[in-house]
C-alpha cells in the first residue's frame, strides 16, 4: 500500500528541486578520526524534469582531517565537487580529479525512463513493481517517528549489490517526499578476514519544491560548459551502452542472490 501510494505521489512530480546535505561516514581506522564522526559533509543541489531530465550538483565540500590538536574541517579539493547533468539525450559529468567533461549517450531503450531506473529509483519515478523486483523490502519506522515512514530496501541483483548492501529512506507521510537517505556500501573483509564496518552515505534534503514556476529552471539540463584546461571525451560503442541486456554476461550480473539477507 505504501509502494502504491508512493508511485501515485511520484507520478504527479512533473518538476522537483532540492537542497541537500551529505555525510560520509568511513569508519577505517587508517584515517584515524574520532569514532562515528563524518569524514566528508557536502551540500548541493538536486533538480528534475519528468521523465529524464536531471541534476546533482556538489556546491560546497568540507573534510574531516586529523591534526596535532585533534581532527579539524578544511575545504574539499576539486575532485570532491560532483556535478552531473542527464539532458534526456545522454549523461555529462564533471571530473575534476582528471579534468575531464564525459559525455555518455543514452540507448534509446533508456531515453524517457532513464533516471527512474537507475542505481536508486527511490526519489525520482517510484514504481511499485519495479522496487518489489529489485529490492528485499521492510518497513521500520521507530516509534514516536511524527509523519514519517521509513524503509529498508536490500538488493535482489548482483548489480545492485555490488554498489550498496542496504538504503533507508525516509519520506514524509504527507506527500510521500523523500526527507533523508542513507546508503550503506557493502560489506569488506579487513586483513583479518573479518567484516569490517561498511562506508555509509547520508543524505538529508530541504528545501524541496515540486510542479512550481522556477526560474531558468530547465537551464540547467544542458551540456555543462567545458571548463578551462579540461578537455571532452565522448564515450561511444559498447562501452557508453554498458552490456546487451540478453547477453550472459548481463543476465548472470542481474541475476538474484543466492542468499536473502534477512
Amino acid at each position: 500500500q505504501i509502494l502504491i501510494a508512493w508511485e501515485r505521489s511520484s507520478s504527479a512530480i512533473k518538476t522537483f528541486k532540492c537542497e541537500f546535505t551529505r555525510w560520509e561516514y568511513n569508519p577505517s581506522t587508517l584515517l584515524k578520526l574520532p569514532k562515528n564522526q563524518p569524514r566528508t559533509e557536502s551540500t548541493g543541489e538536486i533538480r528534475f524534469a519528468a521523465p529524464d531530465k536531471g541534476l546533482f550538483k556538489v556546491t560546497d565540500v568540507r573534510v574531516l582531517v586529523p591534526g596535532q590538536k585533534g581532527a579539524e574541517w578544511k575545504k574539499g579539493v576539486a575532485a570532491d565537487y560532483e556535478h552531473w547533468v542527464c539532458d534526456g539525450q545522454a549523461v555529462f559529468t564533471l571530473n575534476h580529479a582528471e579534468r575531464i567533461l564525459k559525455e555518455i549517450p543514452l540507448p534509446q531503450e533508456l531515453r524517457g525512463n532513464a533516471i527512474a531506473d537507475g542505481p536508486l529509483p527511490f526519489v525520482f519515478g517510484a514504481k511499485a513493481e519495479k522496487i518489489k523486483q529489485r529490492y528485499w523490502l521492510r518497513q521500520i519506522t521507530p516509534p514516536g517517528a511524527k509523519d514519517e515512514i521509513w524503509l529498508e530496501a536490500r538488493p535482489r541483483y548482483q548489480a545492485d549489490a555490488a554498489n550498496y548492501s542496504k538504503v533507508e529512506i525516509i519520506l514524509n507521510s504527507k506527500d510521500l517526499m523523500p526527507l533523508a537517505i542513507q546508503q550503506t556500501e557493502p560489506i569488506k573483509l579487513d586483513n583479518d578476514g573479518k567484516p569490517s564496518d561498511p562506508i555509509r552515505f547520508v543524505y538529508q534534503f530541504r528545501d524541496i519544491a515540486a510542479n512550481g514556476k522556477f526560474d531558468n529552471f530547465f537551464g540547467a539540463f544542458i551540456k555543462p560548459e567545458l571548463p578551462f584546461g579540461y578537455k571532452r571525451e565522448l564515450m561511444s560503442g559498447p562501452d557508453a551502452r554498458g552490456p546487451n541486456p540478453q547477453s550472459p554476461e548481463a543476465r548472470a550480473a542481474q541475476a538474484p542472490r543466492g542468499n536473502k539477507t534477512r
